[in-house]
């Protein structure tokens, strides 16, 4: 007599569930305030606070400016 047995990875197994759908982002209105540091930018990626005040920001494309007094 043989006995047929598929392989390990083919075998039927516990159920498993899937992972829950993605849910949109709760909107917080408070508590928060923005205020524009700076214009012109492309992309900023990130940013340094200098001692004197003043702020080193990379640009997505490569370019590194200096921030001072927001301009």
């Amino acid at each position: 007599m043989a006995v047929l047995a598929a392989p390990a990875h083919l075998a039927p197994g516990p159920a498993r569930a899937l992972p829950p759908l993605p849910q949109p982002a709760k909107v917080v209105t408070a508590g928060y305030k923005i205020t524009e540091i700076a214009k012109g930018l492309d992309h900023p990626w990130s940013m340094a606070f200098l001692p004197d005040g003043s702020m080193l920001v990379t640009e997505r494309v490569g370019r590194l400016r200096l921030i001072k007094g927001g301009f």
